[in-house]
């Protein structure tokens, strides 16, 4: 990703907490983890990312971005 993007992506957690005004979106614990494991994992080269994960085909990578996706999503919900 380039840097210009993830910079805007770091900012998804004040946006949302200036938009909902829960202070949940400018506690350390979320805003760290969302920096160190989303952000900065996005914004590594995609070579570097499939060898940190598994070799995926290059067919089947948006299936795993979209199932790594549902897991967050499974995770912040329960």
């Amino acid at each position: 990703m380039p840097a210009p993007a993830g910079a805007g992506i770091a900012f998804v957690p004040l946006y949302l907490w200036f938009v909902t005004g829960e202070p949940i979106f400018r506690s350390y614990l979320v805003v760290g983890p969302w920096l160190l494991l989303l952000v900065a994992f996005l914004m590594i080269g995609c070579d570097v990312q499939l060898a940190l994960l598994l070799r995926v085909r290059r067919i089947a990578r948006l299936e795993v971005i979209g199932g790594a996706g549902l897991l967050a999503a499974l995770l912040i919900t329960d």
